[in-house]
């Protein structure tokens, strides 16, 4: 009888472990000025249900944002991607003891301006932005 409790005690917390949680918070995404061409942080919000903390910045940085055109060019509606870091592929790697981030992977090779020196501050600031908590070492790789 004992052994059948802790096993279920033992289910139970395992269990609760990898459990997810709703978020609703803002993200800091790196934009670009269809314009002027200048790299800016726009905020946005985001909903959605994620298992790791830190996990909806950590899905969405580099993730289609797609916006709706409220009038649209020639009365036209359509929805815009304002992420301009769907180009690149993020990897994170975790202290293993605190469970906080220790380091951003950023991989930006097959973007267009991966050179700008302009894209490279706007990355930094949205890291710090989004993950202030961890405070994690970035890495970009051009």
């Amino acid at each position: 009888m004992k052994k059948v409790f802790l096993t279920m005690v033992g289910l139970l917390i395992s269990g609760q472990a990898f459990a997810t949680v709703d978020a609703m918070t803002t993200i800091y995404l790196v934009a670009r000025d269809i314009q002027t061409e200048e790299f800016y942080l726009e905020r946005a919000r985001i909903v959605g249900c994620y298992g790791i903390a830190e996990g909806p910045q950590l899905v969405q940085f580099t993730s289609e944002y797609k916006v709706p055109s409220n009038i649209g060019c020639g009365g036209e509606k359509y929805e815009e991607n304002i992420n301009y870091l769907t180009c690149a592929k993020l990897e994170e790697k975790w202290d293993e003891n605190t469970n906080k981030l220790k380091e951003l992977i950023l991989d930006i090779s097959k973007c267009d301006d991966k050179g700008n020196p302009d894209l490279i501050q706007t990355i930094r600031k949205a890291v710090r932005m989004n993950f202030d908590y961890s405070n994690p070492k970035l890495t970009i790789k051009k």
